[in-house]
């Protein structure tokens, strides 16, 4: 093989002497403490946590070990190639030019021209490959030698349940054999040190993978010998870029000077030895023909015995590839010898392969690359011995004819038998696993919290709906969302599933600026791989925030229809909850931006925002509002009227709708939290004023479940029996609800749903509300719980403490209680009315498409 930039002589091993640096995975996290607010709002009482426990991190680079977080390190239960597009990642050595082009560069135009996309890697760049990991269904790592980091992307690959093949086109892998290669005796020495040093690596590399891929058949069986358990053979191919240069040689008049041209080409001391299978038989031919002369492209020592011929040697520098096939184009007779040995059946053909693109006939020694191409006497000859060598030799001196008609034969081999389309139907093609069934729907969640980061009311609506659909509906979810501050480097992706669903998790970075928040091309970019490798049929926006909308930019320009959930005001609200700095609700119903300008810390930005925000929303096939006080919230503020739509959260079905009066005071529960906004001030002042009642009050804290708290110890000291607990999530929801009777929800904002209403109505306990938008579409008054006023005082929420008491001293201990309901909607009714409204929005997306004249 000819190296045109003079490389080959290393072949690579010197790489082996690069060892990449550890991974640099973000640097130190200072300014915790004037970030504490911004990073509640964004990850809550745990992101807070992890963000306290950051601070101080220095910038000492972390390992592949720091990539962390539950589902990280769980096997996906599905095969990458049954949920993904077939995309290939090529993680590859890609410091030899002349492998890159034949093994890198040539694989990757192949599998495009099949209709397959390939991604090509630096090893070396192992953030980057471990992104890509989680985009692709299949990797193939070319020379890669098995350092700590290539052996946890190969576990991670697997982990992902990626098919993993090791490729390679050498025998770099077994060291005996190459200490036996006396060819590689003339290497320096650090350099012959360092190729036996590093066969070990490359052999840990290949035998940590699935299967592997050989240039050559003699190759394929060294590497099952190895122990490999399934080796594939895929030749170099002559590639585009070799085809056109051989095109405009051949277009060339070749001059008839009467000199017969022998060729060899060489790109390193290494083949001082193989030369010597020819040398023989080629000082026999120069001393016996005056018109032969040897022409040497590259690098060889030649012996002292041809110092008698100088005159009918001509010697070629190193040269670009262009010039090279020149000078072959312009010879006569090509020659590759090699010496007998395994090392050497591991070699490709491409000094055959060159040759007989510009039609010129080739001398071959008998090893098995050759021996699989060349017919010997019709598109070539094979030979061994300075007999067979002499013999050849003078045949295709003295018949011009003969080194014609052969030169044809092999030009006419090579274009068929060894032309990229060639080699990529028959070679390529079957190591490449079949593309996914694509006969459910596809539908891609966007949320910025996803399990096992349930935070908010929407992360928990998005994870059982998904769920909901994927079982009942023949629809196939994805999820994008992020992942918690300390789980990966900023910006980097993983994949990982939650209860079956692929999720796609992308780390966002601490304190990110205003603008971020809301316009992120960097997240974009993680989105648009995921969009390539899932492709969508229609993407679910539900919570963007620090994600950004720019993310519907790429649905536009990859033509995917996407509806959004209008959860809460963030798309209104530069606040996000209608919340004044102050801390007050925001009494607007149609947004004044000039009455905005006052609250928000920008207001240019601000104005800005609204203008992104408002064309995001106008790209959307539909808008989903949880209630219909919301549906008519956003209407008022201009938004499309035609394609606001109502879908209400649904709630998990209760475990069984019995529920018991129990003896002992009436229990009352709050859950909003240590919140002046959710009505914790009422709750506290009408307990204390109603100390004497035979009621008992449990107040839940989210923050105990983490080992912190969020009530100072003696907040509800002066209520007699109060409680404070855990939060519930969705497996303990039924036995929270068992044990109380009434739901306090003072809240004194606006509410799009109000989930946990819902979640006590239809476990029969009563709900005592402020009115407060969505929150109250469920309540019947006096018959399964009471509405206050918004603004209400301590006063009013005593008066409706009362009432509720009186109504449940009306029913005997023991009996049921039956509260009146109307139709709550479940997971499940969301679903069933979500399903058909994907599958009409895709239909008529398709259509559009088929009427849009292309570009």
């Amino acid at each position: 093989m000819f190296n045109r930039f003079g490389q080959i002589a290393t072949r690579g091993w010197n790489a082996l002497r690069l060892v990449p640096r550890a991974i640099e995975v973000g640097g130190g996290l200072s300014g915790a403490v004037a970030k504490a607010m911004r990073l509640y709002k964004r990850e809550g009482i745990s992101g807070l946590k992890r963000g306290l426990r950051l601070v101080g991190r220095s910038n000492t680079p972390l390992s592949l070990d720091h990539y962390r977080g539950a589902g990280m390190d769980t096997p996906v239960s599905t095969p990458a190639a049954s949920i993904l597009r077939r995309r290939i990642l090529l993680i590859a050595e890609l410091s030899i030019p002349q492998c890159t082009k034949y093994r890198v560069m040539q694989k990757r135009d192949m599998l495009h021209n099949l209709g397959v996309e390939c991604t090509v890697l630096n090893w070396n760049d192992t953030r980057s490959c471990l992104n890509a990991l989680a985009t692709h269904s299949c990797v193939i790592f070319y020379r890669v030698p098995g350092f700590g980091s290539v052996l946890q992307l190969i576990k991670e690959a697997r982990r992902l349940g990626l098919h993993t093949v090791w490729e390679v086109d050498d025998l770099i892998f077994d060291r005996d054999l190459l200490a036996a290669a006396k060819s590689l005796t003339h290497l320096d020495q650090d350099v012959h040190a360092g190729l036996l040093r590093g066969a070990s690596l490359y052999r840990s590399a290949m035998l940590a993978c699935d299967a592997g891929i050989a240039s050559t058949h003699g190759l394929r069986q060294s590497m099952l010998d190895a122990g490999m358990p399934t080796v594939h053979v895929i030749e170099n191919a002559l590639d585009q870029a070799t085809l056109t240069a051989a095109a405009i040689a051949n277009g060339k008049a070749r001059v008839d000077d009467g000199v017969v041209r022998i060729v060899y080409g060489s790109g390193t001391s290494t083949h001082n030895l193989d030369f010597e299978e020819a040398a023989t038989a080629l000082l026999r031919v120069l001393g016996r023909y005056e018109n032969v002369k040897l022409r040497l492209i590259g690098l060889l020592d030649l012996s002292p015995a041809f110092s008698r011929y100088e005159s009918q040697i001509e010697r070629v520098p190193l040269c670009d590839y262009d010039e090279y096939l020149q000078y072959l184009a312009a010879s006569d007779i090509n020659i590759a010898p090699l010496e007998p040995g395994q090392f050497n059946d591991a070699k490709s053909n491409i000094k055959y392969l060159e040759a007989s693109s510009v039609k010129v006939t080739s001398i071959c020694s008998p090893r098995s690359a050759f021996k699989t191409a060349i017919r010997s006497g019709e598109n070539g000859i094979l030979c061994e011995g300075a007999e067979e060598w002499t013999s050849a030799l003078s045949r295709l001196i003295e018949s011009k004819a003969l080194r014609r008609e052969m030169g044809e034969a092999a030009y006419e081999h090579v274009m068929k038998a060894y032309s990229p389309e060639y080699i990529a139907k028959r070679q390529l093609a079957p190591v490449i696993h079949p593309a996914a069934n694509k006969a459910r729907l596809r539908v891609l969640a966007v949320n910025v919290y996803y399990s096992p980061r349930a935070f908010g009311g929407a992360t928990i609506v998005a994870e059982e709906v998904n769920k909901q659909l994927v079982q009942h509906h023949n629809t196939d979810v994805y999820v994008f969302t992020t992942l918690a501050l300390d789980a990966a480097p900023p910006y980097s992706m993983r994949r990982y599933e939650a209860d079956g669903i692929p999720v796609f998790g992308v780390a966002l970075p601490l304190g990110m600026d205003e603008t971020t928040a809301f316009e992120n091309p960097q997240a974009a970019a993680s989105f648009a791989a995921v969009l390539d490798a899932v492709r969508p049929d229609v993407v679910h926006f539900h919570c963007l925030q620090n994600m950004g909308v720019t993310l519907a930019d790429l649905c536009n320009e990859h033509r995917i229809p996407y509806v959004v959930t209008l959860h809460d005001a963030w798309w209104l609200c530069g606040r996000q909850f209608m919340v004044t700095r102050q801390g007050t609700p925001c009494r607007q119903t149609n947004i004044d931006l000039d009455v905005c300008a006052a609250c928000v810390d920008n207001a240019s930005l601000n104005r800005y925002r609204q203008y992104i925000l408002d064309r995001a929303l106008r790209g959307a096939a539909a808008l989903l509002a949880p209630s219909s006080y919301f549906a008519e919230f956003y209407k008022a503020n201009g938004k499309p009227q035609d394609r606001i739509l109502v879908n209400k959260n649904g709630i998990k079905p209760p475990r069984t709708t019995t529920k018991v009066k129990r003896d002992g005071p009436l229990r009352f529960a709050y859950v909003g939290g240590n919140v002046a906004l959710k009505g914790v001030e009422l709750v506290r002042g009408a307990f204390r004023e109603l100390s004497d009642r035979n009621i008992a009050l449990t107040v839940v804290d989210n923050a105990l479940n983490l080992g912190m708290k969020s009530y100072p110890t003696n907040y509800f000291s002066a209520i007699p029996g109060a409680a404070i607990v855990p939060a519930y999530n969705q497996d303990t929801i039924d036995d929270f609800f068992e044990g109380v009777d009434v739901l306090l929800f003072p809240t004194q904002a606006k509410e799009s749903f109000g989930l946990v209403v819902r979640e006590a109505l239809v476990r029969n306990v009563w709900v005592i509300t402020t009115d407060a938008g969505g929150a109250v579409e469920d309540i019947l008054p006096g018959r399964n719980g009471l509405i206050i006023p918004l603004k209400a005082t301590v006063k009013d929420l005593c008066t409706a403490i009362l009432q509720t008491a009186a109504y449940y001293d009306e029913i005997p201990a023991g009996s049921l209680i039956r509260l009146e309901q109307g139709k709550i909607t479940t997971f499940e009714d969301q679903a069933a009315q979500l399903a058909p409204l994907y599958r009409q929005i895709v239909s008529e997306a398709a259509g559009t498409a088929r009427m849009e004249p292309e570009a």
